[in-house]
């Protein structure tokens, strides 16, 4: 009868174990999937937001002629070009998307889009490497884990009479030209998304797989442990 027991619980405590390692191997893949899909959700979200900023960018520095010049043709600077209407784009949609996105470069002239650590970094391989057109990764601002995107600048035609020969001389904005030439890196989009949400519904979706794995193992024991009684009688 001992002999018996005993290979009930064998068998019990066998089948427990190749359940639970099935069951695991399930979880940590599915674990994986929803990261990699997450982080794919977070990926095009920051294209889509750097996308409309580059076509804003680009829209605004084609009409520069039109905004700066009155009927008669008088020429009077607004303070309306690329840079300054990706910034105040960027403050009004900060403030209410729970999202930050910032044009940032290595020498600012305002120093609200001055880079930090990170950016500093990113943009280095931007640089370095002018295939890059995208790059990512995480971070932690103020405790908070976030998703971090970055895009390059360029300048172009459109920039040289800010940023274009003579260095030193003083542009209509009222900084000094830095002597860039047309391609020449011009900086990132820089965007940032929190990860609290997306970590939250990982946690859930876990926490469920668990306890579903749990009720697994428990039904599969007691109906093993059901059968073989029934087969010891």
């Amino acid at each position: 009868m001992r002999y018996r027991g005993n290979l009930s619980l064998k068998i019990i405590v066998g089948v427990t174990a190749v359940i639970l390692l099935i069951m695991t191997v399930n979880l940590l893949w599915s674990i994986h999937l929803f990261w990699k899909q997450g982080e794919a959700e977070l990926k095009e979200k920051a294209q889509v937001i750097c996308q409309q900023l580059l076509a804003t960018r680009s829209f605004i520095a084609s009409k520069q002629e039109d905004i700066n010049r009155d009927a008669e043709g008088n020429y009077h600077f607004k303070h309306l070009n690329p840079a300054a209407v990706g910034k105040g784009i960027s403050d009004k949609f900060n403030r209410f998307s729970g999202y930050s996105f910032k044009q940032t470069r290595f020498m600012v002239r305002d120093k609200e889009n001055a880079p930090d650590t990170f950016e500093i970094e990113k943009m280095k391989e931007l640089m370095a490497d002018p295939e890059l057109t995208e790059i990512w990764g995480y971070d932690e601002l103020g405790g908070v884990r976030v998703f971090r995107y970055m895009t390059p600048l360029y300048y172009d035609g459109s920039c040289m009479p800010c940023h274009g020969e003579p260095a030193g001389e003083i542009d209509v904005s009222g900084y000094p030209r830095e002597g860039y030439a047309p391609g020449d890196f011009a900086g990132a989009i820089s965007v940032v998304f929190p990860m609290t949400a997306f970590e939250t519904h990982q946690y859930e979706n876990i926490f469920s797989q668990v306890i579903c794995i749990l009720l697994l193992v428990l039904a599969t024991v007691g109906m093993i442990y059901s059968l073989m009684k029934h087969i010891v009688i």
